[in-house]
């Protein structure tokens, strides 16, 4: 009984720890992306405004 225990317990931390392997990576992206565009969206809002003060 204790042994199927912690079989169980082993089984639902390699799902646990599966589930995280397939969100981290995802997340990982999805806010290098979002800094990725913050950082664009940056440099083509400030890229204008610095051309119209300029020219």
């Amino acid at each position: 009984m204790r042994l199927e225990g912690d079989t169980f317990e082993l089984s639902g931390a390699r799902q646990t720890y599966r589930q995280l392997a397939l969100i981290a990576p995802a997340m990982l992206l999805m806010a290098g992306l979002n800094v990725l565009g913050s950082a664009l969206a940056g440099a083509a809002g400030v890229a204008p405004i610095m051309g119209g003060s300029t020219s």
